[in-house]
């Protein structure tokens, strides 16, 4: 039953603060502890709206501090010009994450990666973001001749 078909829980003159729990279908009083220094803690839990609709739980670490895992911030591989073979760089993973640098000091250069053609002017950077398009291991570079490719995850 949807949450609006609950009534809501009351201290038997008005609602108390609540969250409704779909897995239990009902509605649930939010408890507090006392933390010290004027502060309260709510005593529940949390859920976070994943990219496919689906819902996790918010991961909390033993000091209360919320653990997070940002989708992009490690560096999972170097690839330069030498490592190219008929100009196309290829990493063990799909490429979702990259960051260029154009070392050339003469040509500038355009990378494609899955499918979208990215210049990067000579000497200048492409800063770290992330690349939709069709989805591969590869880089395939034209013009420049000195250049350094991160792959993110």
């Amino acid at each position: 039953m949807p949450y609006n078909d609950k009534p809501l829980k009351t201290n038997g003159m008005r609602a108390v603060p609540q969250g409704f729990e779909p897995a239990k279908d009902e509605w649930k009083v939010n408890t507090t502890t006392d933390l010290g220094n004027g502060r309260a803690g709510i005593d529940q839990v949390l859920y976070g709206k994943k990219a496919d609709g689906s819902f996790a739980p918010i991961n909390i670490g033993t000091n209360g501090e919320m653990l997070t895992s940002v989708t992009g911030s490690m560096l999972a591989q170097t690839k330069t010009n030498a490592d190219a073979v008929g100009g196309v760089l290829t990493f063990s993973q799909n490429i979702n994450y990259i960051e260029i640098l154009n070392r050339d000091t003469v040509n500038d250069g355009i990378f494609t990666v899955n499918g979208l053609a990215i210049h990067v002017p000579k000497g200048q950077p492409f800063t770290k973001t992330g690349v939709q398009g069709t989805i591969g291991k590869t880089v395939t570079v034209t013009g420049s001749t000195s250049y350094v490719v991160n792959q993110y995850v």
